[in-house]
């Protein structure tokens, strides 16, 4: 048994504590900065049912303000939540997505998809019709988290609150 000396605990939980204030200081930064800059993004991206502010933060933070994207598509990529496909000749294989991109960013978005297929209408449609079709969970929760993607970067784009309702019509991105 190694020796338990009290002062150096005593230090250890002080700089404990230290730090979870550095912490809880620089998340109210971000959250004011994304608020104060980004208001517009943030409201609209906190309509999503599923998104909760941490998730939207991470959003706007990760991707500018949704500067730096023209598609959802790129931006599903470079966070890592799109499927990767092999391609060899005419055989093609999809072999789960690609891990590339920020993984506590993806992390996030997995714990919303968790929520949003109790509250978010389309994705749990999405869900359950993956889960019917016999995909395992954790695939249909990627999904989801793509799905999740997508409608952010659709409310942010077309300055629109989430609808649940929504009906696709055809527009160009310019």
């Amino acid at each position: 048994m190694p020796l338990q000396d009290a002062t150096v605990q005593h230090s250890l939980q002080q700089m404990i504590a230290h730090f979870q204030a550095a912490i809880a200081q620089l998340k109210a930064e971000i959250n004011q900065v994304c608020q104060a800059d980004f208001a517009e993004q943030y409201k609209r991206l906190r309509s999503i049912k599923g998104n909760s502010y941490a998730v939207a933060t991470a959003l706007i933070e990760t991707t500018n303000g949704f500067r730096d994207f023209t598609s959802a598509k790129a931006l599903a990529k470079f966070i890592g939540v799109a499927p990767v496909i092999y391609q060899s000749g005419k055989v093609g294989i999809t072999k789960g997505i690609n891990r590339s991109g920020d993984a506590h960013l993806r992390g996030q978005l997995y714990m919303a998809s968790l929520s949003a297929i109790r509250y978010n209408k389309p994705c749990r449609e999405c869900y359950q019709r993956l889960k019917a079709a016999g995909k395992v969970t954790n695939v249909a929760l990627m999904a989801v988290v793509n799905k999740l993607l997508r409608q952010a970067f659709a409310v942010v784009k077309f300055d629109e609150d989430f609808n649940p309702n929504y009906q696709p019509i055809l527009r160009s991105m310019a």
